[in-house]
């Protein structure tokens, strides 16, 4: 894990200690009161429900696994007796396995609720988020990219996609001889259009926050701080409504305060 990454995985825990009121837990004991997750997992239409599926749960700060009951016929499924705490989760398929960028937050005595939309990927993004999948497994970044060009009127980058793939919302870290920073990935355009993603063997130009250098690398990191989920991701799974804490926008949040810093400079 990198020096940035690794300040925003503890901003993130602290952050969200905050919010859960640690103060008030009570003492160790193996009747701590537990927590419930209820919800609705749908397909990306976000309005047809999904049968059959099963969320699973990791307890980022103990690495326990739960595993929710499979959704019915109108998408419902339950995850009861939760510990207190903040939660990366995937969604099991019939079709597949999705993975999600977002994380949950459990408290105790309460039942939490969320809605989850399910969109697969087409074979080759999903051919090309495991290859990254296996380097951050490793490293915790994917070296995807590498700067060819650079105009610093516009503040864009020129990039040639070597393996992988990038993606507007990627967390990426830039790094040459004498460049060296992280930032997220706002806008990617390909002959002047704007782009969601960009595969391997593809040009594309990125508005980056500090100037760079042809020969620079792009490196694809862990968004949150944690290692992927799942290897073989089928699609994704995305949080679109409910009680329960999102809290990548707190990182979000903090990033753009950076970003604005960085062009002030």
């Amino acid at each position: 894990m990198t020096r940035g990454t690794s300040w925003r995985f503890l901003f993130l825990v602290l952050f969200f200690f905050f919010l859960l009121d640690f103060s008030e837990l009570p003492a160790k004991s193996e009747d701590v009161p537990k927590g419930n997750l209820i919800g609705f997992v749908y397909d990306k239409d976000g309005i047809t429900p999904i049968q059959g599926a099963v969320v699973m749960l990791k307890n980022i700060s103990t690495g326990a696994l739960y595993e929710s009951s499979r959704s019915d016929g109108l998408g419902i499924f339950k995850a009861e007796g939760l510990k207190r705490g903040i939660y990366s989760f995937a969604v099991s398929t019939p079709e597949g396995d999705f993975h999600s960028d977002d994380l949950l937050g459990i408290r105790e005595t309460e039942t939490a609720k969320v809605s989850i939309s399910l969109s697969p990927y087409e074979n080759e993004v999903a051919h090309a988020i495991q290859e990254v999948y296996r380097d951050q497994k490793k490293s915790g970044e994917s070296m995807i990219a590498r700067v060819i060009k650079y105009m610093p009127e516009t503040r864009e980058a020129e990039l040639f996609i070597e393996k992988g793939l990038i993606q507007s919302g990627d967390r990426i870290h830039v790094k040459g001889k004498l460049t060296d920073f992280h930032q997220e990935v706002e806008v990617l355009k390909v002959s002047g259009n704007s782009v969601k993603r960009v595969l391997a063997g593809q040009n594309c130009l990125l508005e980056v926050i500090k100037a760079v250098e042809v020969g620079d690398l792009v490196y694809v990191t862990c968004k949150t701080g944690l290692l992927p989920f799942i290897p073989k991701p089928f699609g994704k799974a995305m949080i679109i409504a409910g009680t329960t804490a999102i809290v990548y926008g707190v990182i979000k949040l903090a990033e753009k305060e950076q970003t604005l810093s960085a062009y002030k400079k």
